[in-house]
Formats: structure tokens, C-alpha cells, sequence
């Protein structure tokens, strides 16, 4: 789903409210990263100078619940190597929710 970047379901199915970043999961489309994110908002608030890109630690996958990289990952995202796999992902995600 390219709205929540989770598996499972495709965009029109998906019933979250509002476009969520495909790089740090929060509520702001990719973007606008650099001006809503904390990771990066708090290095400008401190004086620092906002990335152009993003670090790697501060990627975050929805679907992992983990920090270090983001949903289309195909190499560090255990989700995506199963995303076809809809009862591998609907076991998987109850266990990273509880």
C-alpha cells in the first residue's frame, strides 16, 4: 500500500486517514520529511543543518515496527520478502503489535 506502506492490501483498500512517510512512517507525505519529522526537525531546532537525505537509522519500517530501514526494502525487510504471503504477514504483524 503506497498510503500506509504496509502489506497485505493496495491503496484502495487501505483505511488509514492520511498518507503516512515512506521513510519514517510519520503523518506527512515523503515529501515534506524534512520540515515534519522529529528525526530531522530536531536537528534544525538545534542549529544543526537538516540532511538532504536521510540517514539510514532514521528510516523506519511500518511493517517490522523497526528503525534502520524503510518498507520497500528488499534486502533488510523481512515483510517484503514475504509480501505475497498474506498469512505469513497477518501472523507476523500481530506478533510485532503485541
Amino acid at each position: 500500500c503506497t498510503k500506509c506502506w504496509r502489506w497485505g492490501h493496495t491503496s484502495g483498500q487501505c483505511a488509514s486517514f492520511a498518507d503516512a512517510c515512506p521513510l519514517c512512517g510519520g503523518a506527512h507525505v515523503e515529501t515534506e520529511h524534512a520540515k515534519h519529522a522529529l528525526c530531522c526537525v530536531s536537528v534544525g531546532l538545534k542549529g544543526g543543518v537538516v540532511p538532504a537525505v536521510c540517514p539510514d537509522a532514521h528510516y523506519y519500517c511500518p511493517n517490522c515496527k523497526v528503525n534502520g530501514h524503510g518498507p520497500s526494502d528488499k534486502i533488510n525487510c523481512r515483510f517484503w520478502k514475504h509480501n505475497r504471503d498474506k498469512e505469513w504477514i497477518a501472523k507476523r504483524r500481530s506478533e510485532a503489535e503485541s
